[in-house]
């Protein structure tokens, strides 16, 4: 599924458009087919003013926060592997297997019950 690599805006303006106008979804998704499927977007409005490369080292601090938290991954892998047609398409992506994705869940995330 090579679906953000085909994902690009229709425009200079995407900003300041609706998601579902700012970008070539019908290009993108036509092979995602049947089910229900989910975007999370964050936009900013920045002053005219503001200092880029400030804020651009708070987001790779941001990043790199995250990247070192075992929780972070656990919460994402938590939500694949409670569901199944996501955790196959994922697994084919990585090219690996459903149950080393499962392991990796288990691992970060062990049962209270174990």
């Amino acid at each position: 599924m090579d679906l953000l690599q085909r994902l690009a805006p229709v425009s200079e303006s995407y900003a300041t458009l609706a998601v579902e106008d700012a970008f070539n979804w019908q290009d993108a998704g036509n092979e995602l087919g049947d089910g229900d499927w989910y975007l999370v977007a964050f936009r900013s409005i920045r002053r005219a003013d503001a200092d880029e490369a400030r804020l651009t080292h708070f987001d790779e601090l941001a990043h790199q926060e995250a990247a070192t938290s075992p929780g972070f991954l656990a919460g994402i892998l938590d939500y694949v592997v409670s569901d199944e047609p996501l955790l196959i398409a994922l697994a084919k992506d990585l090219n690996t297997k459903p149950e080393h994705i499962m392991q990796a869940h288990w691992t970060l995330s062990p049962s209270e019950f174990e």
